[in-house]
């Protein structure tokens, strides 16, 4: 080798080194690698998917990354996170901050966050353990919209009840307040009447006394009558003083019956059953604005209408959102993205799919078949028996000690390969599914059903009408 290839080949070694070095130094700038550091933790119950190196945001500014996630040594204790920031920012970093889960955008990548403290607030010392606040859950977060537009159509279901009670009894009230006055006119009318026939009477009896018609009118204007009736007078004299005394004691009663006021307060009495009548009028009156004012605004610009139309669009919003988060799981650019963490289309797995061994090859397959006799109701495919139960019950005692989010496949297989057969064996699955779910509350995304027959099946499997288990579990558990 010549000397000016030997050179040339220094002077790449040398470019190649310097290029490494300012590269190095570049990613290590980038990752504030050299500058000074100061290191803390937060506490969570839920870390919700941070890992090492996600990238921590002081204010809103990338300033460090996550150093580790140390998992609690006991149920209940809270996970540790340990994280760098940029000592420049600790000025801002008070014991009051508090650091929190983050999503880039809806499916994004997870990143810590801590908020400055206040100005009152002594700062964080090193490896100081800082405030923190558990993250939210976009599918807490649905459960709850749910729940709250439950709760609202029973709310607006009680008012409407109540109301309608209100009204009934209103309108039962003003029809008996209506039945005893116009009761009472009756008889104050009756009562009247009487007084002035009886009056009439009294006036025709007074006149013909005065003719001397009648018995006590001769008596009024016989003489004979008269002497015998003086003669008579100094006999009864001792029953007049009698009946004297006892006018007396007469007048006294009638003393003390004034003294009680019974007449004032029978005029009372009267007086505060008209103030009450006319009080049950205006209140029905009332009542009556009332109702027609609900009826207005129940109409189709009305309150009512205003929040069930509220309702409807959060309803709407929840299902629209859970149909775009469908559509992501199905896109080819974020379908690797969802089956890193779990998310399976069972239901839209066909047979051959299904049948083929790269069908969550990345995971253990484990089988478990039962005979299906008498485990379906006869002529009821859909209702599982008490043996069924049990058989059931048996198979899934072993699947306990997996996860829950192991994707679960129920194979049901007829020994005939009819139309009938194949609907009675879908029957069979559905069945089977739904108890599982209810049973050992399973996520319904995680279970899914597999219709088919006998042949099917691999050549040692083939035993005539049956079910199968199949658990896709994690390798490594």
């Amino acid at each position: 080798m010549n000397a000016s290839r030997r050179a040339m080949l220094g002077v790449f070694i040398v470019g190649g080194v310097l290029l490494f070095a300012v590269g190095l130094f570049w990613i290590g700038d980038r990752r504030q690698m050299f500058a000074d550091n100061l290191v803390l933790e937060a506490n969570f119950m839920n870390v919700s998917g941070l890992a090492r190196g996600a990238v921590v945001r002081v204010a809103g500014a990338d300033s460090g990354e996550v150093l580790s996630v140390i998992v609690p040594t006991a149920p209940g204790n809270p996970f540790r996170v340990r994280f760098r920031v940029t000592s420049d920012l600790r000025p801002i970093l008070r014991e009051d901050s508090v650091a929190t889960i983050q999503t880039d955008g809806l499916v994004g990548n997870k990143y810590l966050q801590v908020a400055a403290g206040t100005a009152d607030a002594p700062e964080v010392a090193p490896d100081g353990t800082i405030l923190s606040r558990e993250p939210i859950e976009i599918g807490d977060l649905m459960e709850r919209m749910n729940e709250l537009a439950v709760s609202g159509n029973e709310a607006v279901d009680d008012i409407r009840q109540g109301i309608t009670r209100t009204v009934d009894t209103i309108t039962e009230l003003g029809a008996e307040t209506t039945t005893i006055i116009r009761n009472l006119g009756d008889q104050v009318e009756s009562i009247t009447a009487s007084g002035d026939e009886i009056a009439t009477n009294i006036s025709e009896m007074i006149a013909d006394v005065r003719a001397g018609n009648g018995t006590i009118g001769r008596l009024l204007t016989d003489d004979d009558i008269y002497m015998e009736l003086a003669t008579a007078a100094s006999d009864i004299q001792q029953t007049v003083e009698n009946m004297r005394l006892l006018s007396d004691d007469f007048r006294v009663m009638s003393t003390d019956f004034r003294e009680l006021g019974l007449s004032d307060r029978i005029d009372r009495v009267g007086a505060n059953v008209e103030a009450l009548t006319a009080t049950a009028n205006d209140f029905t009156a009332e009542a009556t604005r009332l109702i027609s004012t609900f009826e207005v605004t129940a109409g189709p610009d009305g309150l009512m209408e205003n929040v069930r139309r509220t309702l409807n669009n959060t309803n709407e919003a929840m299902a629209n959102m859970v149909e775009n988060t469908e559509a992501l799981k199905r896109n080819w650019f974020f379908r690797g993205f969802f089956d890193d963490r779990g998310y399976y289309n069972i239901d839209a797995v066909s047979l051959a799919e299904y049948m083929d061994d790269r069908f969550l090859a990345d995971r253990q397959r484990i089988t478990r078949r039962v005979d299906a006799t008498d485990m379906f109701e006869d002529g009821q495919p859909d209702i599982l028996t008490m043996t069924g139960s049990m058989r059931l019950d048996t198979v899934m005692a072993e699947y306990l000690r997996y996860s829950k989010e192991d994707p679960l496949m129920v194979e049901t297989y007829t020994a005939d390969s009819g139309p009938e057969d194949l609907l009675r064996a879908r029957d069979w699955a559905v069945a089977v599914r739904q108890y599982l779910i209810a049973r050992f509350d399973l996520s319904p995304s995680y279970v899914g059903i597999m219709p088919m027959t006998v042949g099917d099946l691999p050549p040692d499997d083939r035993n005539g009408d049956g079910v199968g288990l199949v658990l896709f579990a994690t390798r490594g558990r």
